[in-house]
């Protein structure tokens, strides 16, 4: 019986500390809460199913925002994404720096490619390096992105300034 209330409180553990992250960055892959809760309930599902090992909980954090982005591209390839919210409605999962509100309406704007890189860095304080293994591209892409995403969104900021 303590095999299985240790294996409960390890992984409401794993769920307190990567779930919202997992939530945040699935909602700003898809847009839709629903659709970003599914992810997030998918993803601790099959942690569950493959039961990965790793040496670092960083590795593990990895492990879940790549199925995280696998589990939200299969999804909105299915879904109506007819209910699309603001990244600012972040529903019950995960919780945003209410100081970084104008950030989130302003990741919106950006391409997905830009915007995942962004809330990774930025949001979820991922590594670079991290941020290559989730995406599956090299860390000049990351850094070349990263670049690209902050030009955009400074841009953006002027326009609205002037």
């Amino acid at each position: 019986m303590a095999d299985k209330s240790e294996f409960r409180r390890a992984f409401s553990e794993m769920m307190n500390e990567f779930g919202p992250g997992i939530y945040r960055y699935a909602l700003s892959l898809t847009g839709n809460e629903e659709l970003a809760n599914d992810i997030y309930q998918q993803t601790f599902l099959l942690l569950l199913e493959k039961k990965p090992k790793f040496t670092h909980r960083a590795q593990l954090n990895v492990w879940l925002m790549r199925c995280a982005r696998k589990t939200a591209a299969a999804e909105r390839r299915r879904a109506d994404n007819s209910r699309t919210v603001s990244l600012n409605d972040a529903g019950e999962q995960g919780e945003y720096d209410a100081g970084c509100a104008e950030l989130y309406d302003y990741l919106s704007v950006l391409k997905e490619k830009y915007r995942e890189v962004t809330v990774l860095f930025y949001i979820e304080d991922m590594s670079i390096k991290d941020i290559s293994e989730i995406l599956k591209i090299s860390t000049s892409a990351v850094k070349t992105r990263l670049s690209r995403a902050r030009d955009m969104l400074k841009k953006i900021y002027e326009e609205e300034l002037s």
